[in-house]
C-alpha cells in the first residue's frame, strides 16, 4: 500500500510503501530512504552525493540522497536482477 503525504505546511514530500518511508525535501534538495525504525549510530559516505546510515548492530536503516535531483534527473538505466521481488 503506498501512502503518500504532501502538506502545504511541510516543506517535504513522503511516500510509505509497507515499512519503507522515502522522503524528499525539495529546499534543501535531500531524499531520505527509512528502511528500518531503528536508531541510527553511524554513517558511512558510499558516494559523494549518498550516504548510508546503520544502527548499532550494522544493520543499514537509511539512504540519504544529497543533491537528489541531480542525481535523479540523470538518464541511466537500471538493473534490476530477476530474482528482486518488487512487490
Amino acid at each position: 500500500m503506498i501512502t503518500s503525504y504532501i502538506s502545504k505546511r511541510e516543506r517535504y514530500y513522503r511516500i510509505e510503501v509497507g515499512f519503507v518511508k522515502i522522503s524528499y525535501d525539495p529546499v534543501d534538495d535531500l531524499m531520505l530512504i527509512t528502511l528500518k525504525e531503528k536508531p541510527l549510530a553511524y554513517g558511512e559516505e558510499i558516494t559523494p552525493q549518498i550516504i548510508a546510515h546503520y544502527s548499532k548492530d550494522n544493520e543499514l536503516v537509511e539512504i540519504e540522497v544529497l543533491d537528489a535531483n541531480e542525481l535523479f534527473s540523470k538518464r541511466e538505466e537500471i538493473y534490476v536482477p530477476e530474482y528482486v521481488k518488487l512487490n
